[in-house]
């Protein structure tokens, strides 16, 4: 999936244009350059011009990118302008799912549109609340904590069961620690469980990322052990380190 990055001052965005055929790991692989390029920082507005591109995500990879919209952009508002029948219907599908988790996220047929819909957050303070309740400030530039599309998959599509309850995990956040040169990864997934929400942290080392069978291990004890709580009336929330 070949892509190009570019930026402009007026409304303050970054453009990733994004064309040919590929795959859901070379999407993430374009986002994640994103992330990374000079001039991008939290709170910046993003262009997805994706009107050439001829790739459709099944709904699985639909609930990955939301997810990777939610964490990897939590205060930057997401723009996709696409063709109707081609990548669009793709589109609302992610938007309507990465809203439900806190971004902001649109789906455009014009880029216009877009851009007009993405300047009306360039006059936001630098300083923000999130739906989510974290705090943005545009001028930090943390070094980001870089989950692989492959362990973002897994850890989507985990499943934990509770007396006979399937109670599917996703990746609300990934955070390290300390913000710049991270060497521990915090990871929170949600499910739900007796009609509330649960939630479960862990903290990993940054290098052991790659061992997708580790981390899931670790969210989903993390996990039994919030529903296991919430089964005796305790806390929602559990903390489970594995360094």
């Amino acid at each position: 999936m070949p892509f190009e990055i570019s930026a402009t001052a007026e409304p303050r965005t970054i453009l990733l244009r994004t064309y040919g055929s590929g795959n859901a790991g070379e999407g993430q692989r374009a986002l994640h350059a994103v992330q990374t390029h000079a001039v991008y920082s939290q709170g910046m507005g993003i262009l997805i011009d994706a009107v050439e591109l001829a790739f459709t995500p099944s709904d699985a990879e639909a609930r990955v990118f939301a997810g990777l919209f939610a964490t990897a952009f939590p205060c930057s508002p997401v723009a996709m302008v696409a063709r109707p029948g081609e990548f669009y219907e793709a589109a609302v599908s992610i938007t309507a799912l990465s809203v439900d988790r806190g971004a902001t996220v649109a789906a455009f047929t014009e880029r216009h549109e877009a851009l007009a819909w993405l300047a009306r957050y360039s006059a936001a303070e630098p300083l923000a609340e999130t739906e989510s309740g974290a705090v943005c400030d545009a001028r930090l530039v943390p070094e980001e904590v870089v989950i692989p599309y492959a362990l973002r998959e897994k850890i989507e599509t985990t499943h934990v069961d509770v007396d006979g309850q399937d109670c599917p995990l996703r990746l609300d956040s990934a955070a390290g620690r300390p913000v710049f040169g991270p060497e521990v990864a915090e990871l929170t997934v949600s499910t739900e469980y007796g009609g509330s929400p649960r939630r479960a942290t862990v903290d990993l080392r940054v290098s052991s990322l790659d061992d997708e069978d580790y981390v899931v291990s670790a969210v989903v004890d993390a996990m039994r052990g919030v529903l296991a709580g919430a089964r005796r009336g305790a806390t929602a929330t559990a903390s489970a380190v594995r360094r």
